[in-house]
């Protein structure tokens, strides 16, 4: 296990490209420069700090092996530290419980327990509204679709473990612990089920939207985000999209940003 690895993303090439983009909000692009090269805060706060102790859901058990290959994957990755015994384990580490949902492709999509124990949990201690992050919706993608008319192009662009490109800091690292099979792990960066957590990566994905948007040129009212989730459409000669679709693979590349294949067309597809 390692605890210093390094964010993958080059954030200083990420803040001269939205620079160079004209982006205009310096003060936010100092907070995602921050959260990329020293980790983000996920903003708990007061007693809800303190060590507590949840016990891993009955999904956690019925899905065992799944679990442990996931738990693998997220070493290999760098996604977690582990295992520890426990004596190695910070003393106001706060212990959450594992839950599970299956993704499509049968695996284990392993989700901390952060609202438990109720009345001392991580997420009571986050005010949601110091990381707002905005949706679109069904409607506003129909409304694009007819705009741009009848056998009309589009693309989606999807991020692979959106949550787990962007780091925690340390000293949050605490909060972030599980365990599982007598061994405790540590999650390293975003956790899947944080209140803060859709807020921290919204903020830096809708930056690097706008840097594609005025790299390919496409009219920011042709394009809808959905956390990790971007489709863009244009009129039925597809060069429009296709330019959209090749500038945002080129930008994530450069900036360290790991797109999900496009060998599941329902989670990513090119026009």
């Amino acid at each position: 296990y390692k605890l210093d690895q390094e964010s993958k993303i080059d954030y200083d090439l990420f803040c001269d490209l939205a620079i160079d983009a004209g982006f205009q909000d310096l003060e936010l692009l100092e907070v995602v420069y921050s959260d990329l090269k020293f980790g983000a805060h996920i903003g708990c706060r007061g007693r809800y700090r303190e060590p507590t102790k949840s016990k891993n859901a009955p999904s956690a058990f019925e899905y065992g092996d799944r679990v442990s290959d996931s738990i693998c994957e997220w070493l290999k990755a760098g996604y977690a530290a582990g295992p520890f015994e426990h004596e190695e384990i910070p003393e106001n580490a706060k212990i959450s419980g594992l839950m599970v949902k299956l993704k499509p492709t049968g695996k284990a999509r392993l989700i901390l327990n952060l609202s438990a124990p109720k009345g001392s949990c991580v997420n009571e201690g986050i005010d949601k509204t110091d990381y707002p992050a905005k949706m679109t919706s069904t409607i506003k993608f129909v409304r694009i679709l007819t705009k741009c008319g009848r056998n009309c192009q589009f693309t989606k662009v999807d991020w692979a473990a959106a949550y787990k490109q962007i780091r925690v800091h340390e000293t949050d690292h605490p909060l972030q612990y599980f365990e599982w099979l007598g061994r405790y792990f540590l999650e390293l960066c975003l956790i899947f089920g944080g209140v803060s957590s859709v807020g921290i990566y919204d903020r830096f994905a809708k930056i690097v939207l706008y840097i594609v948007l005025i790299q390919s040129g496409m009219p920011p009212s042709l394009v809808v985000q959905q956390i990790d989730d971007v489709v863009a459409c244009g009129p039925p000669d597809g060069k429009l999209v296709e330019l959209f679709d090749r500038k945002y693979s080129e930008v994530a590349d450069k900036i360290g940003v790991e797109l999900a294949p496009r060998d599941e067309p329902d989670k990513s597809f090119s026009p």
